[in-house]
């Protein structure tokens, strides 16, 4: 999860990363997105990949400011944003940081800290931190390692083949692969106690639904079984 691996995902990556704002069955996103936006007028979107809420967020804000680290994703986040007027697209740097401390009123961060390193995962929870104003409302949307053991339980029970190293040592902390990925997924206690560590105070913890074909069991669409979710973290920058 280096700047190279995203490079190399910028070219495909509606065929390789999941979109969580268009899988959301039920609108949290979205709806959590036009609340901050009666808040404050400025967003920035912390982590844009190829700027797959850019175009939503156009709508929502007076001014959207992006940024990434990979420079084939800020490729690719400007060129699908050339014609909104309101959105700015920079690549993520030290400088650009320090510029944007302070700034935003609203930050989102969308399957941002997932780095399976806890340092790396700290520096980024602090960086987000570091472009709020005191008081900002912040967005985060995060793999739930609830929602991760709940489907390998789902698995077990139908006598399916398991994700492979869900059930590992590294599961424990919380690593578990996505397409054989090593990924941070968060209990929702968990999310609490890294928040405060960083800054903020969470307000909102809401389950983000998808439906089954976002973990390879599309034949339990229409089933009345729970559905898989990723958690969504309304947080105020203290």
């Amino acid at each position: 999860m280096n700047r190279e691996y995203w490079d190399q995902q910028a070219d495909d990556w509606e065929g390789q990363i999941f979109d969580s704002l268009s899988e959301d069955l039920r609108g949290v996103i979205r709806r959590a997105i036009q609340r901050a936006a009666r808040r404050s007028d400025r967003v920035l979107d912390f982590g844009c990949g190829v700027g797959g809420y850019l175009s939503f967020l156009s709508r929502e804000f007076r001014e959207v400011h992006a940024i990434d680290w990979s420079a084939r994703c800020v490729a690719r986040a400007r060129e699908r944003t050339r014609r909104l007027g309101n959105v700015t697209v920079e690549r993520n740097t030290p400088r650009v940081l320090r510029r944007l401390e302070g700034a935003f009123g609203c930050v989102v961060a969308a399957n941002v800290v997932i780095h399976p390193n806890a340092g790396v995962r700290r520096r980024l929870w602090l960086a987000i931190r570091r472009t709020a104003r005191r008081g900002a409302t912040s967005l985060f949307v995060v793999p739930s390692l609830e929602s991760a053991q709940y489907c390998e339980r789902v698995r077990r029970r139908l006598g399916l083949a398991r994700v492979a190293g869900a059930n590992d040592v590294r599961a424990a902390a919380g690593i578990v692969p996505i397409e054989g990925v090593p990924t941070k997924h968060y209990a929702a206690d968990e999310l609490r106690s890294v928040l405060a560590a960083a800054g903020f105070r969470l307000t909102v913890l809401t389950p983000v639904r998808y439906a089954w074909s976002s973990e390879g069991l599309a034949q339990l669409a229409g089933t009345r079984r729970r559905l898989p979710w990723d958690w969504l973290a309304e947080a105020r920058a203290v």
